[in-house]
């Protein structure tokens, strides 16, 4: 699984490649899926409070997730701000 894009920094790759061999990459989707399992319908900075991550670890997550699929945006109630739904999928 590769992380970083073609145009990033040689650090970029370096840490996204130690965060996949590390095991944290499957810790943090792990713990994610099981907060959209809990809560579904809620935005990453929600899902972030629920599993103890922060939004920014969630949002990296959730686009290479195949568990999980986008809906709606509605307002956060953490940021007060328009984002995106997050839903489990169907397997």
């Amino acid at each position: 699984m590769r992380l970083s894009k073609n145009t990033d920094p040689i650090t970029s790759h370096i840490a996204g490649d130690e965060a996949v061999k590390s095991g944290m990459v499957k810790s943090h989707e792990k713990q994610i899926y099981e907060a959209v399992l809990q809560i579904p319908g809620h935005t990453a900075a929600e899902i972030g409070l629920q599993c103890g991550l922060t939004q920014i670890q969630v949002n990296r997550r959730l686009g290479h997730m195949k568990s999980v699929t986008a809906g709606a945006r509605r307002e956060c109630g953490v940021q007060g701000s328009y984002c995106l739904t997050w839903w489990p999928v169907e397997l």
